[in-house]
């Protein structure tokens, strides 16, 4: 694709950060408006951790779906090194030039323990523009 001057244009990559909460397909609708807007991919991605609730699973196929009405794609990643390094690898792989993220109900307790995945997500994109939509 051509701009008028004769540059060519950028792709745009929007990946949206979820976690099985209620404020899930808020984000996703937020990140399919900035990729429509941008004329850009969907991803909509969210790491596995601990097994899910009933509620979860059926938040997360909500989730699924709402991304396909989208036309996004939806993907589970394993954790691997942690939650941060596989939000990080996969919009590496996939050239991410912006990430949405929210808040999440994790307490304060673990933010300590085990790290800000906020932080640490934009520490490690450079170059990515890092949407953090909050809770209220």
């Amino acid at each position: 694709m051509d701009v008028p001057d004769g540059q060519p244009a950028a792709h745009e990559v929007v990946v949206v950060a979820i976690a099985a909460e209620d404020t899930a397909a808020r984000l996703i609708r937020r990140g399919g408006q900035l990729a429509e807007r941008l004329h850009g991919e969907l991803h909509v991605v969210t790491v596995r951790s601990e097994p899910l609730t009933q509620e979860q699973a059926r938040l997360l196929d909500v989730c699924r779906e709402i991304t396909a009405a989208l036309g996004g794609h939806f993907e589970v990643l394993e954790p691997g090194e942690g939650m941060g390094a596989a939000l990080v690898g996969y919009s590496r792989r996939v050239h991410a030039t912006q990430m949405v993220m929210g808040e999440t109900s994790r307490s304060r307790w673990a933010e300590l323990l085990r790290g800000d995945i906020i932080k640490y997500v934009l520490r490690q994109t450079r170059g990515v523009d890092v949407h953090v939509i909050s809770r209220d």
